[in-house]
């Protein structure tokens, strides 16, 4: 029973990854290897269920014009830094913590027309903050 329950959950996985392109995002020396989220579907789901990202891998979420965004880490198994992103700049870095049961806390942002989701700690240390440049194809 336990290999047919893994192997429902790993179908639904690849089922909501469906469509998800990948491209690449780069911040000076630093290029991070993403999928784009750039429907309504892929960006609900977003790295729900994920139980590890590589330290240069994540995902990029897309809309066509700037607001403010709220991100929710409901069924979100790691821990992330979210980088905000508008005209192709940082315009704010959060950290979010993984939530399994509601009410779990809403991370705002500033008005953006893109954010990225990478493994915690991944902001610092690659000395990414507000006023940085973006580069990426998907922007």
């Amino acid at each position: 029973m336990p290999v047919k329950k893994s192997l429902v959950v790993a179908l639904a996985l690849l089922c909501a990854c469906v469509g998800a392109r990948a491209t690449d995002v780069t911040f000076g020396t630093h290029r991070f290897h993403v999928q784009v989220a750039a429907t309504e579907a892929l960006r609900e789901h977003g790295l729900m269920g994920v139980k590890k990202l590589a330290a240069d891998h994540g995902m990029l979420f897309v809309w066509k014009d700037a607001a403010p965004r709220q991100f929710y880490m409901k069924d979100t198994l790691i821990p992330l830094d979210l980088i905000s992103i508008r005209a192709g700049t940082v315009v704010g870095v959060a950290t979010m913590a993984p939530c399994r049961a509601d009410p779990c806390p809403i991370t705002n942002t500033p008005p953006a027309d893109a954010a990225l989701e990478v493994p915690a700690g991944t902001a610092e240390r690659a000395d990414i903050s507000a006023g940085a440049p973006v580069e990426s194809s998907a922007l």
